[in-house]
């Protein structure tokens, strides 16, 4: 165990968060270092690979609000936004319209097949 925190002292910035998120405790260590990603190069930030890595570890189908803020500074950094843009330490979701709910509204507005074949 010691052993494998040496070596992860000793690794990447971006091995190191996706062995922080894969650790709910250290989340905000986790977060933290996202953050300073920020005001890398955009050439020095990690591949779209370690990106999809981390969204897939957060899995943020509760969407707390610890969840969301790591997601929105995940989304930052492969945005490149610059640092100089806060990023909230908490984050609330928006509730959407269902889409059986909505279907009555979208398909009433949209062309029907027969009007697009038209000539």
């Amino acid at each position: 165990l010691v052993e494998a925190h040496l070596q992860e002292e000793k690794s990447s910035p971006t091995f190191r968060i996706t062995c922080m998120l894969g650790q709910r405790s250290r989340w905000p260590e986790a977060l933290r270092l996202i953050n300073e990603m920020r005001n890398w190069e955009l050439a020095r930030r990690p591949k779209l690979g370690a990106y999809q890595r981390w969204i897939r570890e957060l899995n943020v189908a509760e969407g707390n609000p610890e969840e969301l803020a790591l997601l929105d500074a995940i989304l930052r950094v492969a945005a490149g936004l610059p640092a100089a843009q806060t990023s909230p330490t908490k984050g609330a979701l928006k509730h959407c319209i269902p889409l059986d709910k909505l279907a009555g509204t979208v398909t009433s507005a949209a062309p029907t097949v027969a009007a697009l074949e038209a000539p």
